[in-house]
């Protein structure tokens, strides 16, 4: 693999294309589409799951209109477990459309407000992070295929998209994870370790993507030459209980932040 095919410094140009009218327009643009496909999704599950469920509930009463016998404890159960699986499908088509719409609505200025509480910085101080991500010199990052999640870095800035920016000397630690991940091959399902690369700041902010091994380490490296006070844990690669450790530690600093303020 090209590692350097990886990392493009931005140009005039591609900050035209990918930033025309700053970070959280395209954050907006980005968020919209995400919410188009949610939408689909749950346009496709809710009626499907309520139909069936219809089906069933109108089979039930006539079969037991006609059926003189009393249904025992194992036919409740079979039928409680047949209405089991269109409901899930109901509700994960509602949860969808709940959530794709929320996605939809989202605008650049909810955005930036999300941008402002979550990153513990100044509305100026996010601001110059959208000035400089407008502006050519900053390196995008393809952490692993294109169309996921990606790096930033900027004159002073960092953010594993679509996470929380975090100023170079704010990062405590930027550590290489292999984390767990579980998929389905065929009718089987499969957990294999996958590299990640977790970003850890003095504002109790944290983000963690999934990155193919050369990338994440010079990432790692990248970060490092700009704060050499950042922990790599030596460029040890941790496990996911060390991970879910400092994870969450952060998650209760945050939640302790948010009940203070």
């Amino acid at each position: 693999m090209n590692v350097d095919k990886r990392f493009k410094t931005l140009t005039e140009a591609d900050c035209r294309k990918r930033f025309p009218k700053g970070y959280f327009a395209a954050a907006e643009k980005t968020s919209k589409g995400a919410g188009i496909v949610l939408m689909v999704i749950g346009v496709l599950f809710a009626p499907v799951g309520f139909w069936l469920l219809f089906l069933m509930g109108k089979s039930l009463v006539t079969e037991g209109f006609s059926n003189s016998a009393p249904m025992t404890g194992g036919d409740i159960l079979g039928a409680l477990f047949l209405f089991l699986i269109p409901f899930l499908m109901f509700l994960f088509g509602v949860f969808c459309l709940w959530l794709g719409i929320k996605r939809f609505r989202c605008s650049g200025d909810e955005w930036f407000r999300r941008m402002v509480e979550q990153s513990g910085y100044t509305e100026s101080e996010i601001r110059e992070f959208d000035r400089q991500i407008s502006n050519p010199g900053s390196i995008a990052v393809t952490l692993s295929e294109k169309g996921q999640p990606g790096a930033l870095l900027t004159e002073t800035y960092f953010v594993l998209e679509p996470g929380v920016p975090m100023k170079y000397s704010d990062i405590k630690g930027a550590y290489l994870i292999d984390y767990p991940e579980a998929f389905y091959t065929g009718k089987t399902m499969k957990t294999v370790l996958r590299r990640n690369l977790a970003v850890f700041s003095e504002h109790w902010n944290f983000s963690r993507a999934y990155a193919k091994p050369e990338v994440a380490q010079r990432v790692q490296a990248m970060l490092l030459e700009r704060n050499p006070g950042i922990d790599t844990a030596d460029g040890r690669v941790l496990s996911d209980r060390e991970y879910d450790a400092m994870e969450h530690e952060y998650i209760e600093k945050q939640n302790s932040r948010k009940n203070i303020s």
